[in-house]
């Protein structure tokens, strides 16, 4: 596995930091657009753009909040973190998805696919109406004002829900409403984990549960491996 930094070129003109995760010697390996939580590239979504390579993916994980750098970055107070989520242009952040896509592309990936995580896993499911191969959203809020099951019902490649049954910002509702509007994608899957929020990230122990986080990882690398291969 081989990881770089480097720097992308937003659709504004602005330098995009991204972190780049690739498997050794695999030219056409398929890529994915690793979308961050309200953290940014974090050390744990480096580490799952690692992960993603070691399955002999290509991955790239994208600094959305590059025009807008906390000091502390991912270890800035949460009340400062929210407001910078809140400032963020969604459809700004949807355009460096896309140069990362596009990175990919150039390095040899013939496939797509994206994967996000809270914050991230609403995005991947706004980018999954582009012309991609799969996305992956992860606990991503679904009532959101970018409304993303309008363009769930929009897009054609198949989806994958990850999301908690203790997740208390997420109602099983809203879960049940992403069922609904993906039953016209085939290889879409909707999947309930007896879990919380964020219940993925084993840099944040008062979330984290490593027994559903394996069989969640486990669906993941096989939906991707499905909708990716060849």
């Amino acid at each position: 596995m081989i990881a770089s930094e480097l720097s992308l070129r937003g659709a504004d003109g602005a330098a995009v930091p991204c972190y780049l995760a690739e498997p050794a010697g695999v030219e056409h390996a398929a890529g994915i657009v690793v979308v961050p939580e309200i953290f940014g590239v974090s050390e744990w979504i480096r580490a799952s753009a690692r992960r993603l390579a070691e399955f002999g993916f290509r991955a790239a994980a994208v600094e959305l909040f590059a025009r807008d750098p906390l000091p502390e970055g991912e270890h800035a107070p949460m009340p400062a973190l929210m407001a910078r989520m809140q400032r963020l242009s969604w459809l700004g952040a949807l355009d460096d998805l896309r140069a990362a896509a596009a990175l990919l592309c150039e390095r040899g990936a013939r496939k797509i696919a994206s994967i996000g995580f809270c914050m991230g896993g609403t995005l991947s499911l706004l980018y999954s109406a582009d012309p991609i191969d799969a996305a992956v959203a992860c606990y991503g809020r679904l009532q959101h004002p970018a409304q993303p099951l309008e363009a769930v019902r929009r897009g054609r490649c198949p989806v994958l829900g990850i999301y908690g049954s203790r997740d208390a910002s997420i109602p099983l509702t809203d879960v049940q409403a992403l069922r609904r509007a993906l039953a016209a994608r085939p290889g879409s899957e909707v999947h309930l984990y007896d879990a919380g929020h964020a219940f993925l990230n084993d840099h944040r122990p008062e979330h984290h549960d490593s027994e559903q986080a394996a069989l969640a990882w486990a669906k993941i690398e096989g939906f991707l491996l499905r909708n990716l291969e060849g």
